[in-house]
């Protein structure tokens, strides 16, 4: 599980994201999402939100 957030220093535009692999490094899924502006850490924390929410929907309730 990787999550990041990215802060555009020029705009102060944020985006967010995160993916997960499997036991061989193999991709399974990803997300990624604008967030508006802001500072890092508010990238970062909306990132690591954005994987939990994604990976309950995901599977269907039962986060890895």
């Amino acid at each position: 599980v990787n999550v990041y957030g990215a802060l555009d220093p020029v705009s102060g535009n944020l985006g967010a994201g995160g993916l997960a692999r499997d036991s061989n490094g193999y991709w399974l899924w990803g997300c990624a999402k604008k967030v508006g502006t802001g500072s890092v850490l508010k990238a970062e924390l909306y990132a690591i939100l954005f994987y939990l929410v994604f990976s309950w929907q995901r599977v269907e309730g039962t986060v890895m």
